[in-house]
């Protein structure tokens, strides 16, 4: 009862972001939108849960959201790729970027031809999920590393790019290995799926409130930008 509750808080809590996206609109820099379109396709895969998770417990009905997880996790990356070619602007990491991007994208077609990406899948795409979780790691590592070093603003903990940087790698860093190992994980007799996904639940809500704090902020972004 406990891990279901937790899950469906992890859920729900997006809508603190999106919130705060629709109030801070009018300063929203462009990657800031695009970031904003992540939490929009993150807040539809959950508000898709939560419909099951109703449906199951209020009618009984059976019904697996994993494909939407798969599909989420394939088009976040490419917009948090897209969103650090916007960040990191110099060319070498730019074709860092082009190139982390072509690896991804050979390895999703591997899933695809895997058939997690049918409507029905009950597995976990094999190898998006862990690939994903290296390159977003290392990205937001890069960010947080230019960040420190040309130091763009007086108070960096009112800095909207710190933040965004912040919340990529606490939430790919730590949960990485779940994704690594889910199928396994999962296939085990015995293990509680809602115990397992509980950490990832918890990763979930940090997650969600770190990037409220990015739209926050959103403001301070605008006028670095403008600089």
């Amino acid at each position: 009862m406990f891990q279901r509750l937790i899950a469906n808080i992890a859920d729900i809590v997006i809508i603190l972001p999106a919130t705060l996206i629709y109030i801070n609109r009018q300063y929203l820099a462009k990657e800031l939108k695009v970031l904003s379109i992540y939490v929009l396709i993150t807040f539809l895969r959950n508000l898709i849960g939560l419909i099951y998770n109703f449906l199951l417990v209020r009618y009984e009905y059976q019904a697996n959201t994993v494909f939407y997880y798969n599909v989420h996790n394939i088009i976040g990356f490419y917009l948090i790729a897209y969103l650090y070619f916007i960040l990191l602007k110099s060319i070498f990491w730019r074709n860092i970027i082009l190139g982390l991007t072509a690896f991804f994208s050979f390895f999703t077609t591997l899933d695809v031809i895997n058939g997690t990406l049918g409507i029905n899948t009950p597995e976990f795409n094999k190898y998006s999920y862990p690939i994903s979780g290296i390159f977003i790691t290392f990205l937001a590592l890069a960010h947080l590393y230019k960040i420190l070093k040309e130091l763009q603003t007086d108070n960096i903990l009112t800095f909207s790019h710190f933040w965004i940087s912040a919340s990529f790698l606490l939430y790919f860093s730590c949960t990485f290995y779940m994704y690594l190992f889910v199928k396994n994980t999962l296939n085990v007799k015995g293990i509680d799926a809602l115990q397992f996904w509980l950490i990832d639940s918890i990763f979930s809500i940090i997650f969600s409130l770190l990037l409220s704090i990015v739209f926050i902020y959103s403001k301070n972004s605008t006028v670095v930008n403008s600089k």
